[in-house]
């Protein structure tokens, strides 16, 4: 690689510059000429300054919090060995502020010690390595034993769900939060792995199949950011596929064919006597072999690419798109088939591994339930998706301080406990602002996206006039940029594009065109109405209540 390097900076240079990051160290003052050329005095000096670098190497590193603020942590003392004792609970500490808990999870982390409990909540630091410690051999060391008995693991957290599950005859719910590449899909993993122990599978094929899932749908479902290479880019409870033929994997692999043909597939525009906004496909080879492999008509999709039908007084009229138009149905139909084929994948998944019976009936059934959803987001460039995601795990954050810290304080208050409040930052106003009607962020974004008229540009002003918080702000000399303050921190976001993609809509020609597709499976895929939130509307793979109550109960 041929680029230009940077001047190296002397030791002597380093020693006359004034910027904070770039003061020079001790080392560098002991090697300086001034300090060498000093008469009768050197030793003296270099004494001084070494002692000053030994203290220093005793002194613990300035760290940053996660609110950005500064510190260092204090130098440790003989009192402060039972406050810096590692413990496996940091709720038994008796001091627990930010410095101890933040020494606590490092030096656990140096030891490899990734969980760390507080209280009924684990945390876990991401590794970044393979650990030996998800072996059949710790499975069952976290079978229906105390938690005390063992290490802290994400192992006994499954067990105590699964046993409190047996139990109690309660379902139960295992909420896993964090930021993108944090491990989240990993701990959901390990999760399902170890209640598929705790399940005794009579039949080892399929434990198999549900321990292969993840990577069937992450294949589909995840992405990679400038985070996280592997990243959830949807949310899951459990998905799971198996077929007995290879009849569904063909019909999934042409689908999957077809929308990369369909992205291959360019506009151009023509002149004609009448209109000069008529667009045509100048490479017709990738037409013909978008809709060779989806089995449809070449001439049929390019027509419904190219123009659409507007019905006016019960006269059909066929008017042709512009080039901008055309793209915007090639790129509409290639999501809305990728969509549908995911949403096919899961209820699959659902439909094979369905027991018998159903045991998630009225009839006294349990289950425990996994959410692994997107981490929170903040990227260079922010639009529509990372602000749905956002808003989602603003929720995750909702829920986390009615569980860990407002219902604990009112059942100690029940009890007659005299226990000091613990302050807490309540997001509760900021969902507000987003979910509230009719002039929360949402409802402002679908009414400004019902009407045709309506651009990027005065979304971003009808913010400004409604929203009217210290959660939301306008960054100067930007134009379709807004910011909000989450819990996590300041976002900044693009707003080009908004309204298009909450519309999402996919024209009703290009349906009528899929639906005659001499693919069953793609037949299907456009046959199937759709929930309001995009996915099947199949009862039998009705997603369980319980925790999307708990989590937005709060917004009725």
């Amino acid at each position: 690689m041929i680029g230009t390097a940077e001047p190296r900076i002397t030791g002597r240079e380093m020693c006359l510059i004034k910027d904070f990051e770039k003061r020079p160290s001790v080392t560098h003052l002991l090697d300086h000429p001034f300090i060498q050329g000093v008469r009768g005095k050197v030793l003296f000096l270099q004494k001084q300054l070494a002692k000053v670098l030994q203290d220093q190497k005793h002194l613990n590193p300035v760290v940053k919090t996660r609110r950005e603020r500064m510190h260092t942590r204090r130098p440790y003392h003989a009192e402060d060995a039972e406050k810096y004792c590692l413990e496996d609970d940091l709720v038994n500490l008796e001091v627990l502020d930010e410095d101890t808990i933040i020494h606590q999870l490092q030096e656990r982390y140096v030891d490899l010690l990734i969980y760390t409990y507080v209280g009924d909540i684990l945390i876990a630091l991401n590794p970044f390595q393979n650990l030996s410690i998800y072996s059949p051999q710790f499975s069952r060391l976290y079978h229906g034993v105390k938690r005390a008995s063992n290490p802290p693991h994400i192992f006994a957290s499954a067990d105590a769900a699964y046993q409190c599950m047996v139990t109690s005859s309660k379902d139960q719910c295992i909420v896993i939060s964090g930021e993108s590449g944090s491990g989240k899909t990993e701990s959901a993993h390990l999760i399902v792995q170890h209640l598929t122990f705790l399940g005794k599978a009579h039949n080892q094929t399929l434990r198999e199949k549900i321990l292969q899932v993840n990577s069937l749908v992450e294949a589909f479902g995840n992405a990679c950011t400038v985070i996280n290479d592997n990243s959830s880019r949807f949310g899951k409870y459990l998905e799971m596929m198996f077929t007995p033929t290879g009849a569904e994997v063909h019909s999934v692999y042409r689908i999957l064919a077809g929308i990369l043909n369909i992205g291959n597939i360019e506009f151009a525009a023509i002149s004609s006597q009448h209109q000069t906004d008529k667009s045509e496909v100048p490479n017709a080879e990738a037409l013909k072999n978008a809709a060779s492999v989806l089995c449809i008509r070449p001439e049929e999709l390019q027509e419904a690419l190219t123009s659409h039908c507007v019905v006016t007084r019960g006269e059909t009229i066929i008017r042709a798109n512009t080039v901008d138009r055309a793209s915007d149905v090639r790129d509409a139909m290639s999501k809305a088939l990728y969509g549908r084929l995911f949403s096919w994948i899961v209820n699959r998944i659902n439909t094979l591994l369905q027991p018998e019976k159903n045991i998630c009936s009225a009839d006294g059934g349990m289950n425990v339930g996994i959410l692994d959803i997107f981490g929170f987001e903040d990227f260079r460039r922010n639009s529509f998706e990372q602000l749905c995601i956002n808003i989602a795990n603003e929720q995750i954050q909702y829920y986390f301080n009615q569980h860990v810290f407002a219902l604990e304080q009112m059942e100690y208050q029940n009890e007659g406990l005299d226990a000091a409040p613990v302050e807490y930052e309540d997001n509760r106003p900021l969902l507000d602002m987003f979910l509230q009607k009719p002039l929360g962020l949402l409802a402002l974004l679908d009414e400004e996206s019902r009407f045709p008229q309506a651009t990027d540009q005065t979304l971003v002003d009808k913010f400004e006039a409604n929203l009217r918080c210290t959660y939301f702000w306008r960054p100067k000399g930007v134009e379709l940029s807004f910011g909000i303050q989450h819990y996590a921190g300041k976002v900044s976001y693009d707003a080009s594009g908004f309204l298009e993609k909450n519309r999402d809509t996919l024209p009703a020609d290009v349906v009528v065109v899929l639906r005659t597709s001499e693919n069953r499976l793609l037949q299907r895929l456009f046959s199937i109405p759709l929930t309001k939130t995009g996915t099947w509307n199949l009862p039998l793979v009705a997603l369980q209540p319980m925790l999307l109550q708990a989590l937005l109960g709060f917004s009725s």
